[in-house]
C-alpha cells in the first residue's frame, strides 16, 4: 500500500527567540571586545619614519630593540637599545622633529642623537628616501609601556 503525502505532517519553521538573538549579539560583542583588547597599539606615521631613520643610521647592529617611545606632536622620541657584533650593549635617545611637507606628507626637519644634531645633509637625503619608505610602509607597532612597579624586575627562577 501506498502511502499518501496528506498523513505525513510538516513541522512548523521555528523562529528564534527575542532572548536567543539578544544572547547572540552579546556573545558576538565580547568576542569582538577582547579581539581588540588583543590589537597591539600602532603609532602615527611619523613614528614609523623616525624609526626607519634609527635603523638606517645605525651602523651594522646585531640587535636593535626600541625600548620606550613619546609621541609629542611634531617630536618623536626613540629610547632603543643597540647590540653590536662584540656583544655590547648601548643605551641611546633619537629626538625627529616632522614637518608638514607639500610633496610627500611629512618631512624631518630636525633629529638628534643622545643630543647631538644631525646635520642638514643627512636629512635632506633622507627626505628624499621618504617616497619609497611609504610605498613600502614600515611597522607601526609600539613597544609594551615599562611598568612603574619593580614586580617585573624579580627574578623568576626563586
Amino acid at each position: 500500500m501506498a502511502q499518501s503525502g496528506a498523513g505525513i505532517e510538516k513541522k512548523p519553521k521555528t523562529k528564534i527567540s527575542g532572548k536567543k538573538t539578544a544572547a547572540y549579539a552579546g556573545f558576538a560583542f565580547f568576542v569582538f571586545i577582547m579581539w581588540l583588547g588583543f590589537q597591539p597599539l600602532k603609532g602615527p606615521p611619523a613614528f614609523g619614519l623616525c624609526r626607519v631613520f634609527l635603523e638606517q643610521r645605525v651602523s651594522y647592529p646585531h640587535e636593535l630593540s626600541i625600548n620606550q617611545v613619546e609621541i609629542r606632536e611634531p617630536l618623536i622620541r626613540l629610547h632603543y637599545t643597540e647590540v653590536n657584533p662584540f656583544g655590547n650593549h648601548t643605551r641611546g635617545m633619537l629626538d625627529c622633529v616632522f614637518r608638514p611637507d607639500p610633496q610627500v606628507g611629512l618631512a624631518l626637519a630636525e633629529a638628534r642623537f643622545n643630543g647631538m644634531p644631525v646635520p642638514e645633509v643627512e636629512l635632506n637625503r633622507f627626505n628624499l628616501s621618504i617616497p619609497a619608505i611609504q610605498a613600502n610602509p614600515p611597522s607601526l607597532v609600539l613597544p609594551l609601556p615599562f611598568s612603574d612597579g619593580l614586580e617585573g624586575l624579580k627574578d623568576p627562577k626563586k
